[in-house]
């Protein structure tokens, strides 16, 4: 488990998830519509053995392209979530090792 505030290992991305959107913002601007799924966003990053975080990548689809303006102020929110996380290090035979993850956040 590298979110130790997820039940389980399968339950993680859901609980990251949970995590971040119970301090989301939608910025001032940005245009909601009646149906779920605003924005799409791709995160990619490395999790340090030394429990750290490296090389983080956001990629954001809006589904109303007018919400583009506000891309910078949902890519920003996003990161400062992943930066302050408690990620856990992930093991291979019992030595703590650099991993990649990948995860996905739309509202």
């Amino acid at each position: 488990m590298i979110y130790p505030k997820a039940g389980d290992f399968l339950e993680q991305k859901i609980q990251i998830q949970k995590d971040f959107f119970s301090s989301f913002v939608f910025p001032k601007k940005f245009i909601q519509s009646n149906e779920k799924r605003d924005f799409f966003a791709k995160v990619k990053f490395t999790i340090n053995k030394d429990n750290s975080i490296s090389d983080i990548i956001v990629k954001i689809e809006f589904k109303n392209q007018k919400n583009e303006k506000c891309y910078n102020l949902i890519a920003d929110q996003i990161t400062e979530f992943i930066e302050h996380a408690e990620w856990t290090a992930a093991v291979s035979n019992g030595i703590k090792v650099n991993s990649n993850f990948d995860i996905n956040f739309y509202n």
